[in-house]
């Protein structure tokens, strides 16, 4: 699912790159003619003082330059070495969050690993104890037994007349 996440995050990425490349050509060729027509006013402002304005005017009427937005191999959608050097920047920028994104996939993968093995212990540990449970009551039962044999030790021993066994003494 997260491979499904990461191509659609590529897809979405890319398309995002494209629109804004296109978005600065766009701009880039409104204020070119936004500077063209200013520079064609200022100049017709500073001819129209002079003698025949529109005689001149009519001769050296200067033109914009049209739109360049046809990519070049070089330099795609009329892109200045400033927006190749953000291209560059956010290029580095990805590869920097893809290797970021592994590198915590990777930690994560590496989680849950460490996850399963602490279960897998703490299930052991539960098993184990269930032994040592029924260990201790086997070794209780052990010592009830003892004593109870010890007892009727004590009591034939009364009966026969020998005193009290030698093993009375070191009773739990």
């Amino acid at each position: 699912m997260s491979d499904n996440l990461n191509g659609l995050f590529q897809q979405v990425l890319t398309k995002e790159i494209d629109l804004a490349n296109f978005l600065d050509a766009c701009l880039f060729e409104t204020r070119e003619e936004i500077n063209c027509e200013r520079s064609q006013s200022e100049s017709s402002a500073a001819r129209s003082s002079t003698s025949d304005s529109r005689a001149s005017t009519s001769r050296e009427k200067t033109s914009c330059p049209s739109s360049d937005l046809e990519a070049s191999p070089d330099r795609p959608y009329n892109r200045t070495p400033e927006k190749e050097k953000d291209d560059e920047y956010n290029e580095k920028r990805r590869k920097n969050r893809d290797s970021v994104k592994k590198s915590r996939e990777k930690k994560m993968k590496e989680h849950l690993e460490i996850e399963k093995e602490r279960d897998e212990l703490k299930k052991q540990v539960i098993r184990l104890e269930g032994v040592v449970d029924d260990k201790s009551k086997e070794i209780e039962k052990l010592l009830e037994e003892k004593r109870r044999l010890q007892r009727e030790v004590e009591v034939l021993c009364e009966r026969l007349g020998c005193g009290a066994p030698p093993t009375s003494r070191y009773r739990n």
